[in-house]
């Protein structure tokens, strides 16, 4: 790609910056000033609990310790082994299994292995996307670093529409594109479940198995795998996740909405601050841990590996420029002044977290909070790693003032523009004439009904039900949820308000989901049985 190496002679000239390059295991850490900068960014974010690791490659600056409380009902003090959702970090760890396992399984291919047609190299997985030239060229290159350019864009995974695992998988076909394949970087969750489902395939073992092995080799006793059965409130030293309710005020999230992340693929990982510094350690080390080379180092070169671009920001933090240039195999690459960084962000909010490394320093860190969602990007995590960057390696003295306040204020209501303006005269559809299954192949079904009151009301998967209420515009209704869903959407959206659904009729036969980010039409009665099984024609052109 023609832009990525124009990103990486921005990485070869150190783009002009001022911080200094640390030669050697020369990492020292002020812990008093890390501590302060902690419990500022804890003030300012008003964070229940943080927790933090800080790592250097040798070993002899190794800390891992908590900030504020994990359980604010009981006072329950954050340490080095509370555990927390870590979220799409758990991403890497699926790049880390995938290499080692293709390079066990198809040692001939080397590296392009990755750049292998999965159709070629795994036929009896039987792979199928939304059309023939995806299904039959899509490779775990494209799978792991965000290249198919499929949208994953929608609210079924957040209302718990998907009836089983298989389900899930099964309606990933019908993902719809993006943009053109291998054109750019489409963020997506499926297409990394897809590929820790694949890598299950070739083992002959469940993912959530092979991810529990590289744990146990890693020696992170502490962290687990999400399942669906698992009570979340009970289990030992999990930290509790707080959101603003609709009162601006921090709650206890509904700890069973976890359940329905199983599958360590994408985001199913839990640990602590504690494992995740030998995680860091793996990485900075390439592999190797405490003596043992647990994945050779050149497959670890894979994951390092540009494999598709980013546009690069440039943006200064305290005269450093810094920003993203591409992404490897589930992992962010980027600049921090002359040194190159790797890392990921993990968002299952009201859980959110960061690890950042170095490779020519060996300095990691990696930070988590339980609350209360998403942070400005004056304040957020990759601010606080920058922060620390410069504290630990130039012995900058992070600036406070440069940290606002997470405001409730800051979140808008945004009636989607498409309805707002919508023109045109309908004819008003009777409720009952509403009534009945809409379906969509990826999003799963909305069931609409008639309420004990007479009104509408709708259900859509495990959490999402509420009521349907009428709007100034003819057949379209905005819904008042009910349940855990309104804290799922509060702790993603930061606190109040939740944000402007509407739900439109007026199309024949459809219902039309509308958020200020998108749409999406269901089709009456068109659940995934009445869809056909290969979404392409048989005869359709390969290119």
């Amino acid at each position: 790609m023609r832009n990525l190496d124009i990103r990486f002679v921005l990485f070869i000239v150190g783009v002009g910056t001022h911080l200094s390059v640390v030669q050697g295991n020369m990492i020292s850490v002020d812990w008093d000033q890390v501590d302060r900068l902690l419990e500022e960014f804890r003030r300012v974010n008003e964070v229940p609990g943080v927790a933090l690791a800080v790592v250097d490659s040798s070993g002899d600056q190794t800390g891992a310790k908590g900030y504020g409380v994990s359980d604010r009902e009981e006072n329950r003090p954050m340490d080095n082994s509370t555990r927390f959702l870590i979220a799409s970090i758990s991403k890497s760890f699926t790049a880390v299994i995938s290499c080692r396992v293709l390079s066990l399984h198809f040692p001939e291919l080397g590296e392009s292995v990755l750049d292998t047609p999965i159709a070629r190299l795994v036929p009896g997985f039987n792979l199928t996307l939304i059309d023939r030239y995806r299904t039959e060229q899509t490779t775990f290159r494209d799978l792991l670093s965000h290249r198919t350019c499929l949208n994953s864009y929608g609210i079924g995974v957040t209302a718990g529409a998907y009836k089983s695992r298989a389900d899930r998988l099964y309606r990933y076909r019908y993902i719809g594109e993006k943009c053109a394949f291998r054109s750019g970087f489409e963020y997506s969750n499926p297409m990394v479940i897809l590929a820790g489902e694949i890598i299950a395939h070739i083992v002959g073992v469940p993912f959530e198995n092979l991810a529990m092995e590289l744990l146990t080799e890693l020696g992170m006793i502490d962290s687990l795998i999400v399942t669906p059965s698992e009570n979340y409130e009970t289990l030992e030293r999990m930290s509790r996740g707080y959101y603003r309710n609709l009162d601006g005020q921090l709650a206890k999230m509904n700890a069973s909405v976890y359940n329905s992340h199983s599958g360590a693929a994408s985001g199913g990982i839990i640990s602590t601050s504690a494992d995740m510094a030998r995680y860091l350690h793996f990485h900075l080390n390439k592999g190797l841990l405490d003596g043992q080379q647990i994945v050779p180092t050149e497959v670890m070169e894979w994951v390092y590996r540009a494999s598709n671009s980013v546009p690069f920001p440039g943006l200064p933090y305290n005269d450093v420029i810094q920003g993203d240039f591409g992404y490897g195999l589930a992992l962010d690459l980027g600049l921090f002044g002359n040194l190159f960084r790797v890392g990921h962000v993990g968002d299952l909010s009201p859980f959110t977290s960061r690890m950042t490394f170095y490779p020519e320093v060996g300095l990691g860190l990696f930070t988590a909070i339980n609350g209360p969602g998403p942070l400005p990007a004056t304040s957020d995590h990759l601010h606080l790693h920058n922060q620390l960057t410069q504290l630990i390696l130039d012995g900058v003295q992070p600036s406070t003032s440069r940290l606002h306040k997470n405001s409730c204020s800051e979140h808008k209501s945004i009636v989607p523009k498409s309805v707002r303006d919508h023109e045109g005269h309908h004819q008003r559809i009777q409720s009952e004439a509403l009534v009945g299954v809409y379906g969509h192949p990826y999003e799963g079904d909305v069931h609409v009904s008639i309420g004990p009151g007479g009104g509408l009301e709708l259900q859509y998967g495990i959490w999402g039900y509420g009521s349907l209420l009428e709007t100034d515009e003819t057949n379209v209704y905005e819904i008042e949820w009910r349940g855990d869903i309104v804290a799922i959407f509060l702790a993603y959206s930061g606190g109040p308000p939740l944000p402007s659904i509407l739900w439109d009729f007026n199309t024949p036969d459809t219902l039309t989901y509308e958020d200020p980010d998108g749409r999406i039409e269901y089709r009456r009665n068109a659940t995934i049985e009445t869809y056909p099984e290969i979404p392409w024609s048989p005869d359709s052109c390969l290119h």
